[in-house]
C-alpha cells in the first residue's frame, strides 16, 4: 500500500465518519448492543465510546486495513471492556459461527 492508502485515506475517512450527523446515529444505535459484539469494520474505533459497558461484555473488531486499526489504538486501550482486534476481511472472519450476540 502507498502513503495515501496507509496514512491519508484512513484519516480522511475518520474525519468524515466523525461528523455530527454520523455521530448522532452512533449515539442512537450503538448503545443497543448487548453481550458479545462483533463489529465488522471497526477501523479507528469510533463506535467504542458508545457501547454501554454495563451490557457489553466483549467487542471483537474486524478490519483488514492496518492504517485504520492504527488510528484506533488509543480508543481500544481506554475501553472499560475487553476488545479483541482481528485483522481480517469480513469474508473470512476467524471466529466460530453464532459466537456473537450483536
Amino acid at each position: 500500500m502507498g502513503f495515501y492508502a496507509e496514512k491519508v485515506g484512513p484519516r480522511l475517512v475518520r474525519c468524515l465518519c466523525s461528523m455530527s450527523d454520523v455521530a448522532a446515529e452512533r449515539e442512537r444505535i450503538v448503545p443497543l448492543a448487548r453481550g458479545v459484539v462483533l463489529e465488522i469494520g471497526i477501523g479507528p474505533g469510533l463506535n467504542l465510546p458508545y457501547y454501554d459497558p454495563s451490557t457489553v461484555s466483549h467487542v471483537y473488531g474486524v478490519d483488514p486495513h492496518r492504517g485504520f486499526l492504527d488510528l484506533g489504538r488509543e480508543a481500544i486501550r481506554s475501553c472499560p471492556f475487553p476488545v479483541t482486534i482481528l485483522s481480517a476481511p469480513a469474508e473470512a472472519i476467524p471466529l466460530a459461527d453464532s459466537m456473537a450476540d450483536t
